[in-house]
């Protein structure tokens, strides 16, 4: 079994428009201006020690920077539309992280708050863990008498929800409390390659369903200085719930300026009176990509 003691944690139609660039290990850039050092002239590269990086796209889940396209495609007539697809959905080294939200007993069915089907994303993630070369793992990590929990407030039942001072907030079984079983990651969960195991959610009177902040959108965990200094530029998101958790998690990655791609079926959702359709709706407005495991695991 899976004890959070002994892990390394820290608690806290249109055409689309391009910038061709150096391969990795060409220090010669191929333009001036945004995306080089401005007011530089370079001279060109051959086509094969090019890349060919989106900036920005007008359809939804297509406009985040980073995104590359694979040379060989673009020489062979691919469309443009699929090659962009496909490089924003597919991770490419040192510059992407698996950032896998609250894989957790009691996340799971038979657990104080079970999403339905929420252990069948294990297999997923095992699955994808292996294409990234780096992974960040989140747990919720609650207080006993934490506000969010529903036995906190006298008469009050779960789902129900309350005015606290940062707003509403919905009112949940007690779940994920510090140290107990439904606090651990799922048993068959591969976190051996985590880089880090973020545990938020740890203060008694603030939430925490995003990664990234708390329920009170002005407590950081840290998440964000930590990608920034390791220099991570995207983040594929997997885990628990979509439309909790998940979809906090990447709307704030999209704000705090990352790229972010949802994998679909790595991610399963309570869908609480039509939530679900809001995370999504609320994503692809933002401009997270969504794509399915397969897409990357091939």
């Amino acid at each position: 079994s899976l004890n959070p003691q002994n892990q390394n944690v820290t608690n806290s139609s249109k055409a689309i428009p391009l910038l061709i660039k150096p391969r990795e290990g060409r220090a010669v850039p191929l333009v001036s201006g945004k995306g080089s050092r401005a007011g530089e002239d370079a001279p060109p590269l051959p086509l094969e020690d090019q890349e060919i990086v989106v900036v920005q796209h007008d359809r939804p889940g297509i406009d985040r920077l980073g995104g590359q396209l694979d040379i060989g495609a673009i020489k062979s007539g691919s469309s443009g539309d699929e090659a962009a697809t496909m490089a924003l959905t597919r991770p490419r080294a040192e510059a992407d992280l698996l950032l896998v939200i609250d894989v957790q007993n009691d996340f799971c069915p038979g657990g104080a708050l079970g999403v339905p089907g929420g252990d069948e994303v294990v297999a997923v993630i095992n699955r994808l863990a292996p294409h990234f070369q780096h992974c960040v793992v989140t747990q919720d990590w609650h207080p006993a008498d934490h506000l969010s929990f529903a036995s906190n407030h006298a008469g009050r039942q779960p789902f129900e929800t309350v005015t606290l001072d940062y707003g509403e907030q919905v009112l949940w079984p007690d779940h994920c409390v510090q140290g107990s079983h439904g606090a651990f990651l799922h048993r068959d969960l591969d976190w051996r390659g985590a880089d880090l195991v973020l545990r938020k959610g740890f203060r008694r009177a603030i939430d925490s369903y995003s990664a990234f902040q708390e329920n009170d959108k002005a407590t950081p965990t840290g998440l964000a200085g930590y990608l920034r200094e390791r220099g991570f530029t995207r983040l594929f998101i997997a885990g628990l719930a979509t439309d909790f958790c998940v979809a906090w998690t990447a709307l704030d990655a999209v704000t705090e300026g990352f790229g972010a791609v949802l994998v679909e079926d790595a991610c399963r959702a309570i869908d609480l009176d039509g939530s679900l359709a809001a995370a999504m709706s609320a994503m692809t407005d933002a401009g997270v990509a969504i794509t399915r495991s397969t897409a990357i695991t091939g």
